[in-house]
Formats: structure tokens, C-alpha cells, sequence
């Protein structure tokens, strides 16, 4: 079975997408190994950093970052700002419109992930952009964020090609289901799980970062609904889900 988890922004209820040690607290208290810690506006860093010496993820097999774009901030600040993060080893997760000066970024080698984009950013959504990226940045690692490649293509060729292309470089996947308006990260439905399993076969054996909040909770996220999306995953694609012994307390 594939390492999952949530990411914090997803889960953490609206107005308090900063509050990190409840996510850790919520999701320390399921079966699901892995965390992300999504610092997706520059202004959560500085809340993250204060409370990261503090945050007890001893729970978690598996532990990612999810850096912030850069807005009073230049790129070689940012990069010092999340030193303490660097160092722990943690994959720190960009998007690739974020990134001006590839020779900072190069430093951080497979550390790096660079997620593929939706319809929403004018670069990164193509196998084209994405071997411009790694030229520049050899060694850098992929997030493959499945729901964005079925937003841009519902035929799912897009992911079968990014992960045939990518495939060694592919160390950990985004599920959602992405809005094709608003570009909006959404519960997974049953015709996106069997647009996925679909291409179950392409996809790479590493962890898997859910991004959506569960039971479509907008104020809330109780961690009975957390664990009711973990037996609705676990029903509906048992490959990526929890086993039943685990399930049932066994």
C-alpha cells in the first residue's frame, strides 16, 4: 500500500488555514502516515516557522512542504526564510511559475518538487514545459498533481505521458478533483476515482497527497468526516486506500 495523507490547507477550517498544530492534531489522530504542510500565502510562513520546532509529527512516516510564491519576498530570501524546513530534508514543493532564478532552486537537487499546473497558470501544464523545467534543473524531483492533468485533458493521456516521461523523477502525487472553472480543488468524486484507476498502471509508487476538503465541510473540517473519506477512498480504490484489518482495528 501507497503512503497517503491530506494536506493542511485542505483540511483546516476556513479563516485558520495557518493553524498547523491542528492539522497535525487532526490527522495524528487517523490512519493516514502522511503530512503536508501547505504555506501557500507568504504571509502563513512566518506562523509556520514559529510553531514548526513545536509541531510533534513523530506520527507521520512521511513529511512534505509546500512552499509559498514569493511576493514582498525575492526568490533568495524565500529560500533562506525556510532553511529550518531545508534542513530536516523535508521535499519542498513549488510550482514552477514561482521560480525566476533556476541556478537558487538548483542548489536544493532532488529536495526540489515541481508540481505540474492547471488551466488556471500559463506555464507548467504541458510534457513540454515540464522538460524545459528539468533541463534547467536537472536534478529536481516531480509532484504529479493527478487532478490537475484530467482538468486539462479528461482522456487522461496527459498523466499517462507525464508519468511515462517522468516516471524516475514522479516522488509524490496530488489527488483532487479540480474544478474546470474556477480551477478550485474539490472532493474526488466516483468518475474522477475511475478516471484515475484507469491509469493506476502509469502511476508511481510513491506517496499520495489528498487536496480537497473532506465531505465538502467549507467552515469545518471534524475528524469524523476525515475518517469517513478514508473509508470512502479505502471502498472505492482499495490500491490507494486503507486495508480492511487496519480499517476494522484488527
Amino acid at each position: 500500500m501507497h503512503l497517503i495523507g491530506w494536506s493542511t490547507g485542505a483540511i483546516l477550517p476556513k479563516g485558520d488555514k495557518a493553524n498547523y498544530p491542528l492539522a497535525v492534531e487532526l490527522l495524528s489522530d487517523t490512519l493516514f502516515t502522511c503530512i503536508e504542510f501547505g504555506v501557500l500565502r507568504e504571509s502563513e510562513l512566518p506562523i509556520f516557522l514559529e510553531c514548526l520546532p513545536d509541531l510533534d509529527i513523530s506520527k507521520f512516516d512521511r513529511v512534505s512542504f509546500h512552499a509559498c510564491k514569493p511576493n514582498k519576498l525575492i526568490e533568495k530570501e524565500l529560500l533562506k526564510k525556510i532553511e529550518p524546513v531545508i534542513e530536516k530534508g523535508w521535499p519542498i514543493i513549488v510550482h514552477p511559475d514561482m521560480i525566476t532564478d533556476y541556478s537558487l532552486w538548483k542548489e536544493l537537487g532532488d529536495q526540489l518538487y515541481v508540481e505540474n499546473m492547471d488551466n488556471s497558470r500559463f506555464y507548467g501544464k504541458t510534457v513540454e514545459d515540464m522538460v524545459h523545467i528539468f533541463n534547467e534543473l536537472p536534478d529536481a524531483s516531480m509532484c504529479l498533481d493527478v487532478g490537475h492533468t484530467r482538468q486539462i485533458d479528461p482522456t487522461m493521456q496527459l498523466c499517462k505521458d507525464l508519468c511515462i516521461k517522468f516516471g524516475n523523477k514522479i516522488k509524490e502525487m496530488h489527488f483532487s478533483e479540480v474544478d474546470v472553472v474556477t480551477c478550485g480543488h474539490k472532493a474526488i468524486t466516483s468518475s474522477t476515482l475511475k478516471a484515475f484507476e484507469g491509469i493506476s498502471n502509469y502511476l508511481p509508487p510513491c506517496p499520495i497527497i489528498l487536496e480537497y476538503a473532506p465531505m465538502n465541510v467549507l467552515d469545518h473540517t471534524p475528524i469524523e468526516n476525515i475518517k469517513t473519506e478514508i473509508e470512502y477512498i479505502s471502498w472505492k480504490w482499495p490500491k490507494y486506500g486503507i486495508p480492511v484489518y487496519l480499517r476494522k482495528g484488527e
